[in-house]
């Protein structure tokens, strides 16, 4: 897997999810999403979830994950993750004129 290939579709696949509306993020929750692009000849498979951090829902965890579908990268992606604090009713209440998420900390997985 070419790397820098992987790193930059992992971090716009980032970029779009946080600055997207709020609601995928709660979709993020329930259901990953998927997707295949191709970057020069080479199908990678893009994956994005969430999750809570802490039992309290006051941290979200949101994955990002690009493999080219060969047999070891497959096992061991390149991982990109942002963690966003607040409880869900707090960051995404539907009738708030701010956008409440703080961004906490950017972790990586490249190797």
């Amino acid at each position: 897997m070419d790397k820098k290939i992987a790193e930059q579709i992992a971090d716009e696949k980032m970029k779009e999810i946080l600055s997207s509306d709020k609601s995928r993020i709660i979709n993020l929750l329930t259901e990953s999403e998927h997707e295949l692009l191709t970057r020069e000849g080479v199908e990678y498979q893009v994956r994005a979830n969430a999750f809570y951090e802490t039992k309290e829902k006051k941290i979200i965890r949101i994955l990002v994950n690009v493999d080219d579908q060969r047999f070891w990268s497959t096992f061991h992606p390149l991982t990109r993750c942002e963690l966003i604090e607040g409880c869900q009713e707090q960051i995404y209440d539907a009738d708030s004129s701010k956008d409440k998420r703080k961004f906490r900390t950017r972790c990586q997985d490249s190797s």
